[in-house]
């Protein structure tokens, strides 16, 4: 019996977790690359420089695309480029369970692996040509080595976790918020006497590294100006009005925020902890590992927009949850097993499923809607020699038609509102967010002018811009093209507007 009682706790997790990872095989490189991927692919393939000055300007953490850059020389396959994140997302459904177990018990743990093994957000992320499964990952890791080393002890766990927590902070531009959640989380736990001072020192070498960091941002990529302007100006009107303009729904979130998925996603995170506590589960909150998780869970989530809501230059948080799903659903799974009253189990595993599943799903694929290698196509089959072709945003048709290997020469620029657009030097293509070329806001008879210029002497001219769904439609381009330019073909292919003009003179 206690032979079989084994081979069911092996057997169990191993075979949630070949689910796990059928799921995320099942229409691998299916869907068109969305731009996030294309910008992933593209900066990858730069010289290892030239990558890592290229990702400090785009504010991003050079972990993930220097892994990439090594593992496009052996393939540049559609499905190869992807497994970076595959094994990223079945490494993470093992760890959520290793974790649950360590925290709780092995029937939390079989709840919290059930749930990350089918979780779509998790699954999505894990077919994506991004960092994010690769942060989840790195996250898990760094919070697996730290429980590891507060219960057991021991100079060789606590180096483990510095170097997992190290692989971290380069994959995350706000890591800065993992260092402060781990020192919370261990601060939580009544036990904190032992290997009192290996934690101390582990995390004092890790805020060194986090100062090196941020050294290196200020010295190399000013044009980054990640933390460098935003140092300056933070105390100013940010610190006072970046407080309250932080878009959670603790206090007005439930009465105006529901138009985002972001925000819908937390008030309805925050409606099923306070169902939870209503069906009988404050008592179990209040015990150590629970309420210390909870806290933990919160800071992932929070921290993000608290920095971007107070320093001036950062970059916007976007998918800021991600790293916090995993950690929410081994929560849930204790509240589950230890907390609910089977009466109100159903009610508020669905808003759980719909709060952390499916919300982040929709959001997903607002920006992946987008097929960029049919628009690529429909231009390289009816381009000839000598055309002039507008892309808007340039970035992302740019890096598009790198990836697809057409050599279209490209110009053009950012598409802003109705009126106004950020055109970029005539014959200038793109090179990256780290080049030095400087953009031109334009609009009315300067934006006629600047699309002249771009055109040159060409008799014909592509302006590809997005159809408004994900990408604006080209009104303040078509209220600007001189009138001798005749448009003589349209097209509106996966989320874009391609048009074809000729000169009339």
């Amino acid at each position: 019996m206690i032979k079989r009682d084994k081979i069911a706790l092996i057997l169990g997790p191993l075979l949630l977790v070949l689910l796990g990872a059928a799921l995320r095989l099942y229409g691998i490189g299916r869907d068109s690359l969305w731009y996030d991927e294309l910008y992933t692919i593209w900066s990858s393939h730069l010289p290892l420089a030239s990558l890592v000055r290229e990702e400090a300007a785009s504010r991003h953490m050079p972990d993930y695309y220097l892994l990439l850059h090594f593992w496009l020389y052996l393939s540049t396959g559609r499905i190869w480029i992807v497994l970076i994140s595959f094994f990223s997302g079945c490494g993470s459904i093992l760890l959520v369970f290793l974790i649950a177990r360590r925290l709780f018990n092995k029937k939390v743990a079989f709840w919290a692996l059930a749930m990350a093994a089918f979780s779509p957000i998790m699954i999505w992320y894990s077919q994506d040509v991004t960092y994010y499964s690769w942060v989840i990952f790195t996250t898990l890791l760094s919070f697996y080595f730290l429980i590891r080393a507060h219960n057991y002890g021991g100079w060789q766990n606590w180096f483990l976790y510095f170097l997992a927590t190290t692989l971290a902070i380069f994959s995350y531009t706000f890591s800065t918020v993992l260092v402060v959640a781990n020192f919370v989380f261990i601060w939580l736990i009544k036990d904190r006497k032992r290997s009192q001072l290996s934690f101390y020192l582990t995390h004092a070498l890790l805020l060194a590294e986090l100062g090196f960091v941020l050294a290196l941002n200020f010295i190399f990529s000013p044009a980054a100006g990640l933390f460098r302007r935003a140092s300056i100006s933070m105390f100013k009107d940010k610190l006072t009005s970046g407080i309250f303009s932080i878009r959670l729904t603790m206090l007005g979130g439930p009465i105006g925020s529901f138009g985002g998925h972001k925000e819908l996603m937390i008030d309805l995170a925050v409606i099923a902890i306070l169902m939870i506590v209503a069906a009988g589960g404050w008592r179990f909150w209040t015990g150590e590992p629970a309420k210390a998780l909870t806290v933990y869970t919160a800071i992932l989530i929070l921290g993000p927009i608290l920095l971007y809501s107070l320093l001036a230059d950062t970059t916007d948080p976007n998918r800021f949850y991600v790293w916090a799903v995993p950690f929410f659903l081994i929560l849930g799974s204790a509240f589950i097993v230890q907390a609910l009253k089977p009466a109100s189990l159903f009610l508020v595993l669905a808003i759980i499923w719909f709060a952390i599943f499916a919300l982040p799903v929709l959001e997903r694929h607002d920006f992946s809607n987008t097929n960029w290698d049919a628009a690529v196509q429909v231009v390289s089959e009816n381009y000839r020699k000598g055309d002039a072709i507008l892309g808007f945003p340039i970035n992302g048709f740019s890096v598009a038609a790198y990836y697809y290997q057409s050599d279209l020469p490209i110009q053009g620029g950012i598409i802003i509102d109705d009126k106004t657009v950020r055109l970029y030097p005539a014959g200038r293509q793109w090179s990256g967010y780290g080049s030095s070329q400087t953009e031109s806001v334009l609009s009315g008879a300067q934006l006629a002018s600047g699309i002249n210029l771009l055109a040159g002497k060409t008799k014909r001219m592509w302006v590809l811009s997005g159809d408004g769904k994900m990408f604006p439609k080209p009104l303040s381009i078509n209220r600007n093209i001189p009138i001798y330019w005749e448009k003589i073909n349209h097209w509106h292919v996966g989320g874009f507007f391609l048009d074809l003009y000729q000169r009339n003179r």
